[in-house]
C-alpha cells in the first residue's frame, strides 16, 4: 500500500509541478523489492501454472501461501489479484505463514520470503513469459519506470539525476560476505553483521547489484547530460560521516539546491512569458474546454466518432475522419467534446491537438495552421524528430507538414489532430477550396486527423473534395 501511495504522489507531482517533477538520487543500494499489491489475472495464473511444474515441497508451500495472500477480485473487468493487508492476515490462525516479515529471533521466514523465493525462480526460468517488471524489480525502479522514463517532453526541465559511486565498495561487500560465511557459529555471525558497514551501503545480493547497474545505465542513456550529476568517493571502512566527507556533502547539497532552484525559476519564467505557439495552443484548448463542458447528450454520435478515430489509428491508409453538418448543428461542440474524451481516455500516452479554424490569426489560413501544428509536435516531442524545418512558402510548409506526419514513429506515442471548421479558413493559397493540396488524404498508422466542415458549401465544395479521397465520413 505504501508503494502505491508513493507512485500516486509521483503521478500527481508530474502532472502539477511547475518544473522539476522527478529527482533521482542513486547510490549503490538497489532498494526494497516489494511484492506487487495488484496483479493481473493473466499474470497470476501464468505464475501459478509455472509453479505447478515444480515437484518440490518448497514450491508447493509457496503456491499455497500465494493463494492465501493474493485474493482474486472478479468485481472488475478484467479480474485482478490483490495482496491482502498484513493486519488482516496476521489474525488468521489457519494460515501457516500469516506473518509477512521474517522473524529474526526464531529464524522463521515470513510470507514475503516464502513467496518471493519461488516467484523469482519461476520468473527467471519462464523464458520471458512472466513479467520481471511485475515481480522482480524494486520500488525505486518502479518509480523510475513510472516517472522518469515516462516523461515525454521537456525532460531537461522536468528531471534531475544525481548518482554517487563509492569506489571500492563492491570489493568491501564481498570481503564482508566472505567473513560472515566463514563464521564459526550464529553468535559470531551476528557479531559480524552488527560491525560491518559495507553491506549497509551496497548490495550484498549479486542479483540486486546487476539490476541496479542496469537501472543506472538506462537512466544515464535516457536523460540529457545537463540533467545529470555524478560523484565518486573512495570507500572507507568507517563509512560516510559529516566530519570526514564534509566537502562532498557541501558540494552535493549545493548542486542539488542550485539545480532544483534553476528548474523552478525556468518553469516560472515559461509560465509568465508565453511565446506565440503557447498562446495559440492555450487559445484553442480553452476554446475547446468551454465548448465541451456544457455538451450533453448525443452519446451515440460521440461514440461513433470516437470509434472511427480509434479505428483510424490501427492501420495505414485513409486515417482522416470527417465530421460534417449544417451551421448551428453542433459540429464544433462535438469536435471539442470528442477531443476532450480522447485526451481523458489516452492521457499522456497520446498527443492530442486541436485547432478551431478562423478563431485566431494563426488558424485563419492553411499555411499558418500547418506551421503551428508542426511547431507543437516538435515542442511536444522535445525535438526528437530532428531540427525543426523552415517554412517560408506554402509549398515548403506543406512538404514539412507531410514529412512530419511521416516521421512520427509507428510504435510510439499516438498523435491525434482535430481541425474544426475547415470552411472558416480563408482561401489564401487555395487552402479552403482545395484542401487536398495540404491535408494528407492518407496517413500512417498511429496517426489520425479529424476535421469538420459544412455539407453544402456553395462556394468551395470542401466536403465533395474530401469525399473523393477519404473513406470515413461521419454525418452530424
Amino acid at each position: 500500500m505504501t508503494a502505491d501511495i508513493c507512485l500516486g504522489e509521483l503521478e500527481r507531482c508530474m502532472r502539477k509541478s511547475v518544473a522539476a517533477s522527478f529527482v533521482f538520487l542513486s547510490s549503490q543500494r538497489y532498494g526494497w523489492r516489494a511484492l506487487p499489491r495488484v496483479v493481473s489475472h493473466v499474470e497470476m495464473e501464468a505464475l501459478l501454472k509455472k509453479i505447478d511444474s515444480y515437484q518440490g515441497e518448497e514450491e508447493k508451500e509457496a503456491k499455497t501461501t500465494i493463494q492465501q495472500w493474493y485474493v482474486k477480485n472478479e468485481n472488475v473487468i478484467p479480474p485482478i489479484y490483490i495482496l491482502q493487508s498484513i493486519p488482516q492476515m496476521e489474525i488468521k490462525t489457519n494460515v501457516k505463514y500469516n506473518k509477512f516479515w521474517d522473524d529474526s529471533r526464531s529464524g522463521k521466514p515470513g510470507a514475503q520470503s516464502v513467496m518471493q523465493k519461488t516467484i523469482w525462480k519461476a520468473v527467471r526460468e519462464s523464458g520471458g513469459e512472466l513479467s520481471s517488471d511485475t515481480w522482480m524489480i524494486s520500488v525505486t525502479e518502479r518509480e523510475v519506470l513510472k516517472g522518469l522514463l515516462k516523461l515525454k517532453g521537456g525532460i531537461k526541465l522536468s528531471c534531475l539525476c544525481m548518482m554517487r559511486t563509492l569506489v571500492g565498495l563492491e570489493e568491501a561487500v564481498e570481503n564482508e560476505e566472505k567473513e560472515i560465511s566463514e563464521a564459526k557459529d550464529k553468535d559470531e555471525r551476528n557479531m559480524l553483521y552488527s560491525k560491518q558497514l559495507a553491506r549497509v551501503y551496497g548490495c550484498p545480493i549479486e542479483e540486486d547489484q546487476k539490476l541496479l547497474t542496469e537501472l543506472r545505465d538506462r537512466v544515464k542513456e535516457f536523460i540529457p547530460k545537463s540533467s545529470f550529476r555524478e560523484y565518486a568517493i573512495p570507500w572507507k571502512s568507517e563509512g560516510l560521516s559529516l566530519e570526514s566527507d564534509l566537502d562532498y556533502v557541501r558540494q552535493f547539497s549545493s548542486d542539488l539546491i542550485a539545480e532544483v532552484e534553476a528548474r523552478i525559476q525556468a518553469g516560472l519564467e515559461r509560465r509568465r512569458k508565453l511565446d506565440d505557439l503557447e498562446k495559440e495552443v492555450y487559445h484553442h484548448v480553452l476554446f475547446a474546454h468551454n465548448r465541451s463542458k456544457n455538451f450533453y447528450g448525443r452519446e451515440a454520435l460521440k461514440e461513433k466518432v470516437k470509434l472511427e478515430i480509434f479505428r483510424s489509428l490501427e492501420k495505414e491508409g485513409s486515417n482522416v475522419v470527417v465530421v460534417y453538418g449544417n451551421s448551428g448543428s453542433g459540429k464544433t461542440s462535438l469536435m471539442c467534446s470528442a477531443a476532450s474524451d480522447v485526451y481523458r481516455y489516452a492521457g499522456d500516452e497520446a498527443l492530442v491537438m486541436i485547432r478551431m479554424c478562423g478563431t485566431s490569426v494563426l488558424s485563419s489560413n492553411a499555411k499558418d495552421l500547418m506551421k503551428s501544428i508542426i511547431d507543437q509536435v516538435w515542442r511536444a516531442t522535445d525535438d526528437e524528430l530532428g531540427p525543426i524545418p523552415k517554412c517560408k512558402t506554402f509549398e515548403s510548409t506543406v512538404k514539412a507538414f507531410h514529412n512530419m506526419l511521416e516521421t512520427i514513429p509507428d510504435e510510439g506515442r499516438p498523435v491525434l489532430i482535430f481541425i474544426d471548421s475547415l470552411d472558416q479558413l480563408n482561401d489564401q493559397d487555395d487552402g479552403r477550396s482545395q484542401p487536398w493540396k495540404w491535408l494528407p488524404m492518407k496517413t500512417k498508422s498511429n496517426l489520425a486527423i479529424i476535421v469538420s466542415t459544412l455539407p453544402n458549401d456553395s462556394n468551395y465544395q470542401i466536403l465533395g473534395t474530401l469525399r473523393s479521397g477519404i473513406e470515413r465520413l461521419v454525418q452530424k
